[in-house]
Parts: structure tokens; sequence; C-alpha cells
């Protein structure tokens, strides 16, 4: 169960990460 928690929390992170990169780019696309 714990196992099951953490690897759900570390794939959110992951996602979450995503999403950031995603923003970065295309706030980076949007200057141009």
């Amino acid at each position: 169960m714990t196992k099951l928690f953490n690897n759900d929390h570390l794939i959110i992170n992951d996602i979450r990460k995503i999403i950031q990169d995603f923003d970065k780019d295309r706030k980076k696309i949007y200057k141009k």
C-alpha cells in the first residue's frame, strides 16, 4: 500500500514537472 502510494506520488511529480516544462516552452513561444 505504501509502495503504491509512493509510486503514485512519483508519477504525479513527474507529470507536474512535464507540465512546468511545457509551460516554460509555451512562454518562450509566446515571447517571440
